[in-house]
């Protein structure tokens, strides 16, 4: 391994921070060749000579190059920015315009670009003032014959560090992206120890817990928060999150204003490098509303139910394909089938066999936005005749939209008239 700071008398070439190695390029090439296909050399000299002899020692290089040169400061910075070289090799000889000059507007285009000065004194002052200025390397003019090991190096050198930079900005813009989702997301999002302590906490994850953003939660167990029958139940989510499994369920806080808060909660678990995991965020969502919601969604329910099933007449939904949703206990009452054999298209098998075929003609229109009225007779399993009248109505949406038919059957007694040829009631039947 070869290292230069300073000047190299007997090469006449001096380097800042680069590391030489000369088996890399001797015994290493397809490695190489692999990143350094084609490497865009820029030579600024305004000497002929020098020129010709730059580009010859370049040419005996196995490297694929692309070689632009210009003697004239301001065509320099266009092909900056047009060629857009990898290597830049200037020399400081040009009239009004000293190499450390175009090393500053090289670096103003292109920062990651290796810099080479030629030039006519690198020892002592001069040395150490193109050291401080930061140009990548330097050597006396004539002397040439490490030029393409320090091509190659330096191009190396630069490569990993601009893949380094570019590594590091993307590291940076998604740890950026992930602390603008965690402190701006809806859900409440916790990263716990194994102990279920609180590492980190968002904004959101204050408002489930009912404190300040003031306190200090980190350190807190967070199953001092939950109701006590769901203790056990996160504790072994967790534990399973630690061993890598991911995992949700749903959980109670008791949180510190005395409120309810209903939870969904994922967890995940958070590895390191090594795949270990160290961490587990649960992402907390409230359900509160939506439970609070389904709870007066079933008392309703449970009304209707205790409604329908205490009235005197059979009551029945159907969807808008006609088959049977719903039956109350009346409707059993009268054909002495379980429900479970009623729903769908089964409360047929209770319909008088001639009766059967007319009801279904008129319930396959039962799709259509219309109410009807008609008689019909069922069976009782015991053998038993019962003769209804029943009155159906569409059940819409405020856009028309039809979701099934609620309706209504009567029995009717042996003093109501009816014209048996289309079951059509002459005497209004009781309500």
């Amino acid at each position: 391994m070869l290292f230069i700071t300073r000047a190299n008398q007997r090469d006449g070439a001096g380097f800042s921070s680069l590391s030489l190695n000369p088996f890399l390029y001797h015994g290493y090439p397809k490695y190489f060749m692999r990143h350094l296909e084609n490497i865009r050399v820029l030579i600024l000299t305004e000497r002929e000579e020098e020129l010709k002899q730059l580009t010859a020692e370049l040419a005996k290089s196995d490297l694929h190059l692309e070689i632009e040169s210009t003697s004239r400061p301001l065509q320099f910075t266009k092909k900056l920015l047009r060629f857009k070289p990898d290597v830049v090799i200037a020399t400081d000889l040009i009239k009004n315009y000293s190499g450390v000059e175009a090393y500053d507007d090289c670096r103003k285009v292109l920062p990651f670009a290796f810099f080479m000065l030629v030039s006519s004194d690198i020892t002592g002052d001069a040395s150490q003032r193109y050291s401080l200025s930061g140009i990548d390397a330097f050597m006396t003019q004539g002397s040439f014959s490490l030029l393409n090991l320090i091509v190659l190096q330096g191009f190396n050198k630069k490569h990993l560090e601009k893949n380094f930079y570019d590594s590091q900005l993307q590291t940076t813009e998604r740890k950026n992206l992930m602390c603008s989702v965690f402190e701006h997301n809806d859900d409440a999002i916790f990263i716990l120890d194994y102990r279920q302590e609180i590492i980190d906490l968002n904004p959101v994850a204050y408002e489930v817990l009912g404190e300040d953003p003031s306190e200090a939660l980190i350190g807190a167990d967070i199953t001092g928060y939950l109701e006590k029958g769901d203790v056990k139940k996160f504790r072994s989510a967790h534990g399973a999150a630690f061993r890598g499994k991911k995992g949700s369920g749903d959980f109670t806080f008791q949180n510190a204003k005395k409120e309810r808060r209903q939870a969904k909660i994922n967890f995940i678990p958070i590895k390191n490098e090594d795949r270990v995991v160290t961490s587990v965020m649960t992402i907390c969502r409230d359900v509160t509303e939506v439970y609070l919601f389904r709870q007066k969604l079933k008392m309703n329910v449970d009304r209707f139910n205790a409604f329908a099933n205490q009235a005197p007449s059979a009551f029945y939904y159907l969807n808008p394909e006609g088959k049977c949703v719903y039956l109350n206990k009346k409707w059993i009452e009268l054909t002495g089938l379980p429900y479970r054999e009623c729903v769908g298209k089964g409360w047929l098998k209770a319909v008088h066999a001639e009766d059967r075929e007319k009801l279904t003609v008129k319930l396959s229109h039962a799709v259509l936005p219309a109410e009807y009225t008609t008689t019909f007779r069922i069976v009782h399993t015991s053998g038993k005749i019962h003769t209804l009248y029943s009155k159906r109505v569409p059940f819409s949406d405020e856009s028309g939209k039809i979701y099934g038919f609620i309706g209504t059957a009567i029995e009717l007694t042996e003093d109501e008239k009816v014209v048996t040829a289309d079951r059509t009631v002459t005497t209004m039947p009781r309500v």
